[in-house]
Formats: structure tokens, C-alpha cells, sequence
């Protein structure tokens, strides 16, 4: 392709002699450097034509530049079709942005622009050709599609089945399950409840989250047999200990048995003035996994007199919050989440407070191809 400049334009200053015929020209003093330099550049073509006109088929010319010396232009006439014409002094010289000349350097440039069908025959041979753990690609050159398929991979994650319900159900892995984790969280105690008077103040204790299991199995059975473990229920209003929650259970009825430990419900107190704990619920931990824990404790329940008191708070899980303690009259919070103690009331009026419930627990299984 030619080689473009902006704004190279000028006037013929002296025209070619014969006009129609001549084959050198001078544009205006000094413009001829606004042209490119066929000596470095290549030669290129200009379109010349009357001032004060557009230029057309009629009126025009375009005249290949095969030299230049300064303002001085040696040049072929009548090119890409058009008509030598007489030129004169004061006709307009100018390098045109785009030509059909450009268009025909352009596409011999790109070559001949490639069939659908060799398109789809080089990109086919590169999927065929190369080399993908696990895919195999496949190039139907009838219809120019490619089918990709991809190969069994053992580890890859299928499906995650999350169990928040449920007594002596049954469990059975999905075609093509490899192999699965489970994980699970016993039901969380209650919160205790509790027991005021006049000028008098009681609190319960927090009840205990449930403990945690994580196990991985490779080796499947048929089927398994769990148990979603339950919350226990806040202490009544009064003197009255929080329910303990009950366990997470996972097994194959054979060897593996998963067992998420329940949490215990928190006590409670009689009411009255002096210096007095209702104690904190405890733990236990779970038993059969890879992985085996303990839920969080519950808190203490404190009074120091009738007045000034504070209810524990439960204990709680990793699937859950325990419920927050309370300073002021009120029934305990519950727990939140899964597997999480609920917290003990507080009473310091003549009216009695419950406490919070414990929340059930989970069970999550992740099949894996």
C-alpha cells in the first residue's frame, strides 16, 4: 500500500509540458516535503483537479509519483482508470486518504479470505491435535461441529445435600457418587429458666452447643441410616433446668456409626438476694469421625442481689450462635444457626422468665465423583 500523510496537499505551480502529456510538475515553493519520498517511501499516487471543485471522473486525474526532487514531481499519468487531462498551473495536487489502489495492495496483502469449510478444518485440527487431561475432542467434519467429552474425574465435587430433619431416615448415594463427607452437629440444650420475686432477682444458666463430626468415607455402602439431632427446649418460667438437645446420629449399621453429641440444657436458681450461680451446661464430645469435637459450654448465670443479675449465655457451635445472655427482665434468647445453646432468662420482679431454646442440629454430605 501506498503511504499516507495527513494534509498533504498543494498546488501545481508549474504544470507539465505538454499539459496532457508531460510527465514532471512543481507544486507550490516549499510543500513538495508535505508528500511522501519515493526514495524512502515508495512511490505513491495523487489525484489532481481544478480549484474550486470536487473531484470526479470527469474533472480529475490520478498520476503515479515515481520521483520527487524537493517541490519538483516526476510522475506517470492517467492511472487506476482515469483520463489524462491539461493540467495547469494552480490545479489543486493532493495524496488521497484512500484509493482503489489501496483496496487491491490491501487484499493481495491478506491473500484469498479462507472457505468456511478451511476455516472449519484448521480450527478441527487444532482441538484434534491437542492434548487435555481428561477431554477428549472430537472433529466431525460432515456437519463442522466438535464434540468435547469429558472423561470421568474421581475427587470432582457432584452434589452437597444438607439434612436439617429427620429420625431414622434413609440416606443413599447418587449414581456415580465415589465417595462422600459428612458432617454433623448434635441439637443444642436449652437455656435455664427463671424464677423471680419481690425484691428479689433469678437466673438460668446457658445451655451447652452440640458437638461436631467430620468424616470422609471412600469405601460405600448401599445405604445409611441418620438422625437429625433436635434442640432442647428452654426452661418453663421458674426454678426449672433447660432440656437437654438430642444426638446427630450417621451409619452404615455395620462399622460406622457418627455420632454429633447433644448439648445439655443450663439450670436455673430459686429466687432471692445473695451471691448465687446457676451453672453452665457441659460438654460432651462427639465420637466416630476423622474429625471429633465438643460444641461451646454454656455460660454462667450470676446473681449478685436482688437487683443486679445476668443470665448466661449458650453456648455455641460450629454451625451456630449461641443465644445471648440478658442483664434486664426477660425470657432467655434461643440459639441461632444449628446446634446452638440457648440462653437463660432473668427475672427480678415477681414475674418468672422462660429460657431460650437450643436449636437442632445438621448433617451436610458432599458426593464426590
Amino acid at each position: 500500500m501506498d503511504k499516507k500523510l495527513n494534509f498533504a496537499i498543494s498546488l501545481v505551480a508549474t504544470a507539465p509540458s505538454p499539459a496532457t502529456s508531460g510527465t514532471s510538475l512543481v507544486v507550490t515553493s516549499g510543500e513538495g516535503d508535505l508528500f511522501p519520498q519515493p526514495s524512502t517511501d515508495g512511490q505513491f499516487n495523487v489525484v489532481i483537479f481544478p480549484v474550486g471543485e470536487q473531484p470526479n471522473w470527469s474533472n480529475a486525474e490520478i498520476v503515479r509519483v515515481t520521483a520527487r526532487s524537493t517541490d519538483t514531481f516526476t510522475i506517470d499519468r492517467a492511472e487506476e482508470g482515469t483520463s489524462a487531462r491539461t493540467i495547469v498551473v494552480g490545479d489543486i495536487i493532493m495524496l488521497p486518504s484512500w484509493s482503489a489502489k489501496d483496496s487491491t495492495d490491501l487484499a493481495t496483502a491478506l491473500g484469498t479470505i479462507p472457505t468456511t469449510e478451511v476455516m472449519q478444518d484448521l480450527v478441527g485440527a487444532m482441538f484434534t491435535g491437542n492434548t487435555e487431561s481428561g477431554i477428549t475432542a472430537t472433529y466431525q467434519d460432515d456437519d463442522g461441529t466438535i464434540d468435547l467429552t469429558v472423561a470421568s474425574q474421581t475427587g470432582r465435587l457432584k452434589d452437597v445435600i444438607i439434612l436439617t430433619t429427620g429420625t431414622a431416615q434413609t440416606y443413599t448415594p447418587s449414581s456415580g457418587t465415589n465417595s462422600v463427607t459428612v458432617e454433623g452437629v448434635g441439637g443444642a440444650g436449652g437455656g435455664g429458666g427463671a424464677d423471680g420475686g419481690s425484691s428479689q432477682a433469678g437466673v438460668g444458666g446457658g445451655g451447652s452447643a452440640g458437638g461436631y463430626f467430620f468424616k470422609r468415607i471412600t469405601s460405600l455402602a448401599a445405604s445409611y441410616t441418620y438422625t437429625v439431632g433436635s434442640g432442647g427446649n428452654g426452661g418453663t418460667a421458674g426454678n426449672n433446668s433447660g432440656s437437654d438437645g438430642t444426638d446427630t446420629t450417621f451409619t452404615d449399621g455395620v462399622g460406622l456409626s457418627l455420632v454429633g453429641s447433644h448439648g445439655w440444657g443450663g439450670s436455673s436458681m430459686a429466687a432471692g438476694t445473695t451471691v448465687a450461680f446457676a451453672s453452665a451446661a457441659g460438654v460432651l464430645i462427639s465420637t466416630g469421625g476423622d474429625i471429633n469435637t465438643a460444641g461451646g459450654a454454656g455460660f454462667l448465670g450470676l446473681r449478685l442481689s436482688g437487683t443486679i443479675a445476668g443470665s448466661g449465655s449458650g453456648g455455641s457451635s460450629m454451625f451456630g450462635g449461641g443465644g445471648q445472655g440478658r442483664n434486664t427482665s426477660g425470657v432467655g434468647p434461643s440459639g441461632v444457626g444449628y446446634g446452638a445453646g440457648g440462653a437463660g432468662g432473668m427475672a427480678d420482679t415477681t414475674t418468672d422468665r422462660a429460657g431460650g431454646a437450643g436449636t437442632g442440629g445438621i448433617i451436610i454430605i458432599k458426593e464426590y465423583y
